[in-house]
């Protein structure tokens, strides 16, 4: 019974150090663009949020405000190669859905 409790807390000490090690793995420009536009989708503005910038992407990034974590996640571990200089929103915190999408109101 004891090498039995043994064996299952060292293969959970093992699950966890893998998912650390998988969670903490750098993400690439290209990787974090096709996940943003993945996560670019709605029915109504109402599904859409603002959540730019994000260096070398966009200084108005817009999700579906379901896939926020996931973005959130992929962006803390991604490593930025440029400097870009975003002064404000384009649309002052604004969000439209245009035929699917989340974008900038027309208005703007």
């Amino acid at each position: 019974m004891k090498r039995f409790l043994i064996a299952i807390f060292i293969s959970l000490l093992l699950t966890l150090g893998v998912n650390y090690f998988l969670t903490m793995l750098e993400v690439s420009e290209e990787s974090l663009r096709l996940k943003i536009n993945e996560a670019n989708y709605c029915n109504s503005k109402e599904d859409c949020v603002r959540i730019g910038p994000i260096p070398c992407i966009s200084c108005d990034v817009y999700v579906n405000k379901q896939e926020v974590k996931e973005i959130d996640r992929l962006h803390r571990r991604y490593k930025a190669n440029c400097e870009m200089l975003c002064s404000k929103p384009s649309a002052e915190g604004e969000v439209d859905c245009t035929s699917n999408k989340c974008t900038i109101p027309q208005s703007v």
